[in-house]
């Protein structure tokens, strides 16, 4: 069988601000030091998102350009050789906030400081990069939001302050969202499935904690097949190593597609097939327990699946038969 989900809904929007610094250390009157907002490329959403930069250090560049900057940009318009690291500021998630609908909103704070006359002239845009890549950028403005330039001097220092924030599921509805469904036959006749998606962060239930594990960053190449108490029954693939194949679609969705997994008729039966996770890979029975009643996988360090599949009536697979099973999740970050 061949599972599909819809798309699950992501978001992330990002503003920055400038201070200026003379020789002296004290904070002159250039700088912008009220929020700009920027774009958030289609590409820097994937890597923000999908988990593989949510976390982490990046650069910021400045450049000249007066072209405003598109979700399609790759760079800067008319980059300078400056850069500087911005790094993350604190506890990645102490700014987690329940949005009350299942979702939270995450404010990722990165500071970094040019040095003192690395940048001399006047500059006109901004831009966050991974590596070439621009994650997000944007023109520098006035409190008004027209395009405006800052000139620096030998002996001035850029500090900037970037912040990314990101809106994910949390884990706070009643029931984990349905994003896909659909119907199977197996020898027994027909059956019908919900695929439900899972929280963004490990802990979900941890609003604010101080665990930033991601599940799409971490989750494994498996699936676990549980039976209708919620109870791990088996798991095939995975492996520490193995990581399912995640693709940036370039057009503000990205897809996770599982390795498809068969059983073979000897290997294994079991008449009592009712879930199936895709993502964990530990053989404990915790890292893989969902709750019946919410579609919820357990809220802890090592629960990395990111698609409960439950089917209506359960799967059976008998000595005689084999099971093949396979899936791909999309997103969408627009």
């Amino acid at each position: 069988m061949n599972i599909n989900t819809s798309y699950t809904p992501l978001k992330v929007v990002g503003y920055f601000s400038l201070s200026v610094k003379n020789s002296a250390g004290v904070v002159t009157e250039k700088g912008t030091s009220r929020p700009v907002d920027n774009v958030v490329t289609k590409k820097g959403a994937f890597l923000l998102l999908s988990g593989a930069l949510t976390f982490y250090n990046l650069t910021a560049k400045v450049g000249t350009s007066t072209t405003e900057r598109t979700v399609n940009s790759t760079s800067l318009g008319t980059p300078l050789a400056a850069t500087a690291t911005v790094s993350i500021s604190g506890n990645e998630r102490d700014s987690e906030v329940d949005n009350g609908d299942g979702t939270s909103t995450v404010d990722i704070v990165r500071t970094g400081s040019f040095s003192i006359g690395q940048i001399v002239g006047t500059i006109s845009e901004l831009g966050i990069h991974d590596g070439a890549e621009l994650i997000a950028g944007q023109l520098i403005k006035d409190e008004f939001g027209n395009p405006t330039t800052l000139t620096l001097l030998s002996d001035e220092q850029l500090t900037v302050t970037y912040t990314v924030s990101i809106t994910v599921p949390n884990g706070g509805l009643a029931t984990a969202p349905i994003v896909g469904s659909g119907t199977v036959t197996s020898p027994r006749g027909s059956h019908t499935y919900n695929i439900y998606a899972q929280p963004f962060f490990y802990t979900y239930a941890d609003i604010g904690g101080s665990t930033p594990f991601v599940r799409l960053d971490q989750c494994k190449d498996a699936v676990v097949f549980s039976g209708s108490n919620g109870l791990a029954l088996r798991t095939v693939g995975g492996g520490n190593s193995s990581s399912p194949n995640t693709v940036d679609n370039l057009d503000g969705t990205f897809s996770t597609t599982f390795s498809t997994q068969t059983v073979s008729p000897n290997l294994w039966q079991e008449a009592d097939i009712k879930f199936m996770v895709f993502g964990p890979f530990s053989t404990s029975t915790s890292a893989s327990q969902i709750n019946t009643t919410t579609k919820y996988l357990t809220s802890n360090t090592i629960s990395n699946g990111i698609f409960v599949v439950e089917f209506s009536p359960a799967l059976e697979k008998t000595d005689t038969e084999s099971l093949v099973v396979g899936l791909t999740g999309n997103y969408s970050t627009v």
